[in-house]
């Protein structure tokens, strides 16, 4: 296997209401899918992610865990059409959680590894963010020093997200790619791939999850 080859990989949606279980599916190379399971927590669900992965990595394709309830394929072969990198610069956006409710965001600069991909039919843009200078509050109005820093425990699935100190910042990172935008045709996403505004409340998603 090309460590370039594209997979996708079948996980538990935390970004839905705790009444709700469905699906989500993540993206990334063998390398991506290993470091996520590397930073999964303890526990019998994360066992069981680490011991499909495990059990593909030794030649079983159809090696499954439990999703939503059922079990399912962990990994699934993705076709990798182009890749790409941008860098962001400081920036605020207004994210609506799962209740629709606003959380205001900000950020120093992000460096983002983007993906265009074809997964059923669909065309993606997914991303690979590393934001430095993660902020987040419930008021737009209040002062710079009452915004709140991130930096660990966050409530999306774990191990998708990891975080590391530079200095006096953090730095928050995704360990796999992440559905950012659909496309209707191969062409339409070749060519809005690098022009597209990037958005990230795909990896706020996994910032905050359900809470």
């Amino acid at each position: 296997m090309n460590k370039k080859d594209f997979y996708g990989v079948r996980l538990n949606n935390y970004f839905s209401p705790s009444i709700c279980s469905n699906q989500k599916m993540y993206f990334g190379t063998l390398d991506n899918i290993r470091a996520f399971t590397e930073s999964l927590g303890k526990g019998e669900h994360s066992y069981t992610i680490r011991n499909a992965f495990e059990r593909y990595l030794s030649g079983e394709a159809e090696a499954t865990h439990e999703v939503a309830y059922i079990q399912q394929k962990l990994i699934e072969n993705i076709e990798l059409i182009a890749e790409g990198e941008v860098k962001l610069g400081q920036s605020a956006w207004e994210f609506l959680n799962v209740w629709y409710h606003p959380q205001y965001m900000e950020m120093d600069s992000a460096v983002v590894k983007m993906a265009l991909i074809k997964y059923e039919e669909r065309y993606l843009r997914a991303i690979k963010a590393s934001v430095r200078g993660l902020r987040t509050c419930v008021d737009i109005n209040r002062l710079k020093e009452e915004w709140i820093e991130l930096s660990e425990g966050f409530w999306g699935h774990p191990g998708v997200l990891s975080s590391t100190k530079d200095g006096e910042t953090y730095i928050v990172y995704s360990n796999l790619y992440m559905k950012e935008k659909e496309y209707a045709t191969k062409e339409e996403a070749l060519a809005k791939f690098y022009t597209d505004e990037l958005c990230l409340d795909c990896f706020c998603e996994d910032v905050f999850g359900n809470g």
